[in-house]
């Protein structure tokens, strides 16, 4: 969509501020540390948060084989925040097994604030997980959980256990069983539709038509992806489910740019031809039976995006000149431009509370990734190399996952939503575009 619409920096006031909150949070770190820990919130001059994850033991040799790859994911996932540092195991004084008079000032000693000890029972072809977290501050377990479920579906368990973690001592969900929907390049003749885990693991493709498909976007369900191909000869909205079953056209007859699911009603705010013209915005039901036109203007409006409570549509338009990024209500009403820093924005998308805009914005030819309050002010690049674009909130708000090109190809990377922590997490043979982030997955 760029190609049709083909940093602000954090003030030094606001830098100083941050600087000295953080100062005065790190003297009273000890007596904070003795509370219950809800609300780690990441910013820029923030140190992470060292916790210690103890193979999780068994008494079999497959039943630690196990235990230890359930530890291993569950320390890999929560390294992908950004926020945690898992410890070297190698440091580790303590038996896995003990789960009574835990030796916590040893812990401190190798600067653990949290510990990890679990265990693995087999019963047959399930298995039976236990898994406790210690405050080592407080001396205490703070949580106890037992899992059980197919010895094969281990990986699941894990991500259920670091969801458990993050969220004790964030308050926020952890994203562990999200996935991410993306277009890729098999070879250069095709673009296919794919899945993969949050951390680029695990991919599926979902689509095999052998031809351009793009902008795939998930549901509020996660069981279905719409996403625009040209197996048609022009570009036509689809269906098709998380698995890569029951594809659909969505009004065949219709020229539709990209769709976007509404959070609350299951209808498609798509950017489509009415006709002959240009793209508007058009609200589709949930069949595809029937729309509502949102936009009647001369100049091209696409690519939609949803509020959190479904009343209001972001879109870019470039009825003032160049592209720039709109709001409206959810019927089409109270059209208004909101974005003025920047000669070039586009791809916009709220985040999952409300509270910022993420979209990609024009720096000196390339495409950097931005934050911003959704009247237009506070804004935050976060972005700074490379060409940027497409980006999509995690569903707990606190990370961005975007295509950028850097280097050889176009892959997919995630970033905090403080610009902190990038990285990359999958790439394609002939690049990866366009991706988005679900919710959680059943």
């Amino acid at each position: 969509m760029s190609r049709i619409f083909s940093r602000d920096r954090t003030s030094m006031r606001r830098g100083l501020l941050l600087l000295a909150l953080l100062a005065a949070w790190q003297c009273l770190w000890p007596a904070a540390a003795a509370a219950q820990r809800r609300s780690l919130v990441v910013t820029p001059f923030e140190r992470k948060f060292k916790i210690a994850i103890q193979p999780f033991v068994g008494d079999s040799v497959e039943a630690s084989a196990t235990g230890t790859r359930i530890a291993q994911v569950i320390s890999s996932d929560l390294d992908f925040t950004g926020i945690f540092q898992p410890l070297n195991p190698n440091a580790f004084l303590e038996d896995a097994r003990t789960v009574d008079n835990i030796d916590f000032r040893g812990w401190q000693t190798i600067g653990a604030e949290a510990l990890v000890k679990g265990s693995v029972t087999p019963e047959g072809d399930m298995i039976s997980v236990e898994a406790r977290i210690f405050d080592v501050y407080k001396g205490s377990r703070v949580v106890g959980k037992r899992y059980r479920g197919p010895a094969s579906e281990w990986r699941k368990i894990a991500h259920r256990i670091a969801n458990e973690i993050f969220k004790y001592f964030t308050g926020d969900e952890g994203v562990f069983d999200t996935q991410i929907t993306y277009a890729g390049k098999p070879n250069r003749r095709v673009k296919e539709v794919f899945v993969a885990d949050f951390d680029g693991s695990n991919i599926v493709q979902v689509t095999r038509n052998n031809s351009i498909n793009n902008y795939p976007n998930w549901s509020k369900d996660t069981n279905r992806i719409c996403f625009t191909s040209f197996k048609a000869g022009r570009p036509t909205l689809f269906v098709i489910g998380r698995g890569g079953r029951g594809a659909r056209a969505v009004r065949p007859s219709s020229t539709i740019l990209q769709g976007a699911w509404s959070p609350v009603s299951g209808e498609l705010a798509v950017g489509g031809q009415v006709g002959v013209g240009n793209s508007e915005i058009l609200r589709l039901s949930p069949d595809g039976s029937s729309f509502i036109r949102l936009t009647n203007h001369p100049a091209i409006d696409t690519s939609p995006s949803w509020s959190p409570d479904g009343s209001r549509i972001l879109f870019v338009s470039d009825r003032s000149g160049s592209p720039q990024l709109f709001v409206m209500n959810a019927d089409g009403s109270g059209q208004r431009r909101i974005s003025y820093q920047g000669a070039y924005n586009v791809h916009p998308v709220w985040s999952p509370k409300g509270d910022r805009i993420a979209y990609a914005g024009m720096v000196g030819g390339h495409f950097d990734i931005f934050t911003m309050r959704p009247d237009g002010t506070d804004v935050a690049q976060l972005t700074s190399s490379g060409n940027n674009e497409y980006p999509s909130w995690a569903p707990n708000g606190r990370q961005i996952v975007f295509q950028s090109g850097r280097g050889a190809g176009t892959a997919i990377y995630v970033i905090n939503a403080n610009g902190s922590n990038l990285r990359p997490i999958l790439r394609a043979p002939g690049g990866a575009t366009a991706p988005t982030w679900s919710g959680h997955i059943p």
